[in-house]
């Protein structure tokens, strides 16, 4: 049953961001997620979408705070 979850709320994310693509709203993503959930957004992503990905980070940031955030992701 998670793994039905994980793959609708995957397919989700994926469509608001297939939208922002078309839309031209970003040249590139940075994905951070969970490492069990990352591999399920990955093969998500349409072909397009895949190409904008310019980095990756396996970890699951939900409970930390802003300032935490920033430094995993621009340390």
């Amino acid at each position: 049953y998670r793994a039905q979850e994980q793959k609708a709320f995957a397919s989700n994310i994926v469509e608001t961001l297939e939208e922002g693509r078309q839309q031209g709203r970003f040249d590139h993503l940075a994905l951070v997620a969970a490492p069990d959930f990352l591999g399920v957004l990955r093969q998500s992503l349409s072909k397009p979408l895949s190409r904008m990905v310019s980095e990756s980070l396996d970890k699951n940031l939900v409970d930390k705070d802003e300032e935490t955030i920033r430094r995993q992701l621009f340390h």
